[in-house]
C-alpha cells in the first residue's frame, strides 16, 4: 500500500490475545519515513473512551516499494553462508 505524506491506515488486530497487544495496527508515512502504528482503545476513570497510539520506525523500506528489510538481511546471511 502506498501512503501520501502524513497519512496512514489502521486495521483491527485480529490476532490480539492479550490486553497488552494493540486493538489496531497499521502504517503511516511521517516526514518521509514509514512508521508502524499501534493503537489501543481505552476507557478513562471518568468512563470516557479514548485512543492511545504508539509509533515506531517500520521494518519496511519506503524507497524500495515496501520490500521488507528483514528479507534483505536474511538473503545476505544466506549469501554469506555459501562457500563459493
Amino acid at each position: 500500500m502506498e501512503h501520501k505524506e502524513n497519512t496512514g491506515v489502521l486495521f483491527r488486530n485480529k490476532y490480539k490475545e492479550k490486553d497488552s497487544q494493540p486493538d489496531y495496527k497499521g502504517t503511516a508515512l511521517i516526514d518521509g519515513k514509514l512508521k508502524e502504528v499501534a493503537m489501543w482503545v481505552n476507557t478513562s476513570k471518568s468512563n470516557v473512551q479514548y485512543f492511545k497510539a504508539q509509533f515506531q520506525d517500520s521494518t519496511k523500506d519506503v524507497e524500495q516499494g515496501g520490500i521488507e528489510k528483514d528479507q534483505e538481511i536474511k538473503k545476505k546471511q544466506i549469501d554469506d553462508d555459501l562457500p563459493f
